[in-house]
């Protein structure tokens, strides 16, 4: 209780807060400012998904093609060297990742996954006695979540983690599978 009070009452926190809250005004504006000035990011996923619909820009190509559809004065392109111009590394929203990295192919890919943990594993965990594979679909559930907007699906850490995770929850399920058939 004292460590919430205290980050509530910290002058960041309210900062974060304010900006947040001022998404509820409705205009394009204020969403931008709430969403950490993603709007024009997310837009011109959108807009190389509609151009690259199959299979995308490939995985990570998201920043060295974002220039060309940028617009003048784009606070995300990094370098005013034109043969080094780089954008926003990734789109910055799971689903806009996938459609603009690889397309309907990893669209598909992404849809099959939740498939898998919603329609396949979770019964099974949820039938086990021991919580482990639980956690870790938890886990994984929290790593495809589609609205989730902060680091890249395909940065080598964050693609480590996930596959690590899938690696333990599928342990997970078969050991307890196995210990009840014995």
């Amino acid at each position: 209780m004292i460590i919430a009070t205290a980050v509530v009452n910290t002058t960041q926190f309210q900062s974060r807060l304010d900006n947040v809250l001022v998404a509820f005004n409705g205009d394009y504006e204020s969403i931008n400012k709430a969403s950490s000035s993603r709007l024009p990011i997310w837009q011109i996923a959108g807009e190389i998904f509609i151009d690259h619909p199959f299979n995308g820009v490939g995985v990570r190509g998201f920043r060295y093609i974002y220039p060309e559809y940028a617009q003048e004065g784009d606070i995300f392109i990094n370098s005013t060297a034109e043969s080094r111009r780089i954008g926003a590394y990734h789109p910055h929203q799971l689903v806009l990742e996938f459609l603009s990295d690889t397309g309907i192919i990893g669209l598909v890919g992404y849809l099959v996954a939740l498939w898998l943990i919603f329609v396949k594993w979770r019964p099974i965990a949820l039938t086990q006695k021991t919580a482990l594979a639980k956690g870790y679909l938890l886990s994984i559930m929290a790593l495809l979540f589609p609205f989730n907007s902060h680091l890249s699906f395909f940065s080598s850490d964050y693609a480590q983690l996930f596959w690590l995770i899938v690696a333990l929850c599928v342990a997970a399920l078969t050991v307890n599978e196995k210990a009840e058939s014995v």
